[in-house]
């Protein structure tokens, strides 16, 4: 819900909330900042110069001692904390805005919301300022200008649903879905944002330089003229790790948990067979989380591998003929 006339101006002087003089909100006006929303036009550099504005206001005002006589304008308050939670809720006003979200009394609120906010975007930031590896893991470890990780980019869906989920009790992203700052962003920023075309292309890049002399490299060639990454990555997907990839996986799983025989007459020893078996039911599992598979139960599995054992070799006997 859209924040009112009144809740705006709480959300400007209340003392849990920016706690700003009602004289220097009205002053704030002239700067630019009217709506919360406002606040997302303005970085940390250029509230610090709303500050010093309105710490050094231009202009004369009538000296309140003697009507005839003018004096310069005094300066407005606006004190350090006021400032620090003004820089954090402009951060989070932007943060909304690329996930797509209206801002609102609740969650602008200082104390349950926006400080749980300003946590997980200081991490993020941190998190930006590093070096990335020398070959990316896209999904985890690389961050775009929106302070949006990479793995937006190739993301499933590019379309982002308009209806945006409910938001966790006093925290700034969604209770079912996303359940973090950094996935709400992977989830909800649009492709449609003038700098997805940066990131778009630096995650070709990163693509190239990890697939040189490889199998995946002649699927990427289509996409290297417009250096678009999600192209490169969801070819490669569809080549080397769609459905067909997986069923193929499977039945080689499968024809190893059922046919496979272990008759102790060759170099393999029955530990590293049974292992075979363990590494199979693994892999099963790594298919089962994208084609429909039901997974053998733990009783099935113990029945496929000692079917499998078929050695006659005799037990050793006692000195006394007993076993």
């Amino acid at each position: 819900m859209v924040l009112t006339n009144n809740q705006t101006l709480l959300f400007f002087t209340e003392e849990t909330q920016m706690a700003i003089p009602a004289t220097t909100v009205a002053q704030l006006a002239t700067e630019g900042i009217v709506t919360v929303d406002d606040l997302a036009e303005f970085d940390s550099e250029g509230l610090k110069t709303i500050v010093d504005n309105l710490r050094r206001p231009p202009g004369t005002i009538v000296d309140p001692n003697d009507a005839a006589r003018r004096i310069p304008q005094p300066p407005f308050s606006f004190g350090g904390k006021s400032l620090l939670r003004m820089v954090a809720a402009a951060k989070c006003v932007r943060y909304y805005q690329i996930v797509d979200r209206t801002t609102s009394a609740g969650n602008m609120n200082w104390t349950s919301t926006v400080k749980n906010f300003i946590e997980h975007w200081k991490s993020l930031e941190e998190r930006k300022k590093e070096d990335p590896p020398a070959v990316p893991k896209i999904s985890h470890k690389v961050i775009g200008q929106r302070t949006v990780l990479f793995a937006y980019v190739i993301r499933e869906d590019a379309l982002v649903p308009a209806a945006a989920p409910a938001l966790l009790a006093n925290q700034p992203f969604s209770s079912t879905e996303h359940e973090s700052v950094e996935g709400e962003l992977i989830a909800r920023a649009s492709h449609n944002h003038p700098i997805f075309r940066d990131d778009n292309t630096k995650v070709y890049y990163f693509i190239e330089e990890a697939t040189p002399s490889t199998s995946y490299s002649s699927s990427i060639k289509p996409f290297s003229r417009k250096k678009d990454g999600r192209g490169a990555f969801l070819a490669i997907k569809n080549q080397f790790a769609g459905k067909d990839k997986w069923l193929s996986e499977l039945k080689k799983q499968e024809d190893m948990m059922h046919q496979g025989i272990w008759k102790g007459t060759n170099n393999i020893s029955l530990e590293k067979f049974v292992g075979y078996h363990r590494h199979a039911y693994i892999s099963m599992e790594r298919c089962a989380d994208y084609i429909d598979y039901q997974l053998p139960n733990q009783r099935t599995r113990v029945t496929y591998l000692l079917q499998a054992i078929r050695s006659n070799d005799a037990p050793p006997t006692n000195s006394n003929g007993t076993g």
